[in-house]
This record gives C-alpha cells, sequence and structure tokens, in this order.
C-alpha cells in the first residue's frame, strides 16, 4: 500500500463523498453503497483543480509529485470496486480521516486481494457539520474483475474540508 496516511490507475466511473449533506454518489448520481472494495495498492497523493478540471498524481509506486501553482488543493485517490471499478478522487480531510482509522488493518493487503470495507451508514460530523462515512473492515476478498482501468474523468467538486 501507498502509505498516504502518515506524512495510478483510474477509471472512467467515479465515486464521490459529500461531505456536507453526507451522500454518496456514483457519476453524479446518488447511491449507497453497502460495502466497498478497496485496493490498498492504488491509494496516491496528489492534486486537484475544479475549474477547470485537472488532477495530477502520480503514476504509482508512491511517488510524489510537486503541487502545479496555487490553484491546486491536495488530494487523494484510490481504486474501490462496488459492482464495477470506479475512481474515488477526493480533497476532503473527512473521506481521508476515514480511509485513515482502518488504513492499519489493510494496508498489507495480500496480492490478488482487496479489502472489504463495510460501509456502516454511520457518519462522524465535525464541528461545521461535515460528515465522515464510518468503515469497518470486513477482511480480503479476491480482486474482482479487470483492474487496470481507462483514464479518469471528472471528479466530484462537492465534497469540503
Amino acid at each position: 500500500m501507498n502509505d498516504i496516511f502518515s506524512g495510478g490507475s483510474s477509471t472512467n466511473a467515479w465515486i464521490g463523498w459529500n461531505a456536507k449533506t453526507h451522500r454518496w454518489s456514483i457519476n453524479d448520481a446518488e447511491a449507497s453503497p453497502d460495502k466497498l472494495l478497496v485496493d490498498a495498492d492504488s491509494f496516491s497523493e496528489g492534486w486537484i483543480r475544479f475549474n477547470p478540471y485537472d488532477a495530477v498524481f502520480p503514476d504509482g509506486g508512491g511517488a510524489s509529485v510537486a503541487q502545479p501553482d496555487d490553484s491546486y488543493q491536495k488530494a487523494w485517490h484510490a481504486d474501490v470496486y462496488t459492482d464495477q471499478w470506479l475512481t474515488f478522487r477526493f480533497t476532503s480531510w473527512s473521506v481521508y480521516d476515514a480511509f485513515k482509522s482502518v488504513a492499519p488493518q489493510f494496508k498489507d493487503q495480500p496480492g490478488g486481494k482487496v479489502a472489504e470495507l463495510k460501509v456502516t451508514g454511520q457518519v462522524n460530523k465535525d464541528k461545521h457539520g461535515n460528515g465522515r462515512p464510518v468503515f469497518e473492515m470486513v477482511g480480503f476478498v479476491d480482486k474482482p474483475g479487470d483492474s487496470t482501468p481507462a483514464p479518469a474523468a471528472a471528479a466530484d467538486d462537492d465534497t469540503v474540508f
């Protein structure tokens, strides 16, 4: 696992979490996933600008990339699977903290496996009302299908800090 919690590949489909409304979306449509299969090896840290959209992430291996300019904000990326492979690019610290809370349980992902995380439906709110989804580690399952997705489309710009 690229350890983004102490200091890729991507798809045309994407998943997002809106910290203000506490809702999931897949390709802009509201969704209610009960679990996420997360490829720990896909985690990376990079930069996103929303208007116009541009994302800069390392090609893999945990390398870092420099902030292109001040219009970009810190962002993270993970490949997740619901019923298809999805890009999860997020700028929300709430999502970062949600993954960080379970990362020790899946950081040593066995080869050919992905972590199964239960999406509990619970939300931990900060003093501003922004919500963080709550995950529970279920275990490791076989990596589904082809995990070599196509280039990413624009991600959700509704997530907030």
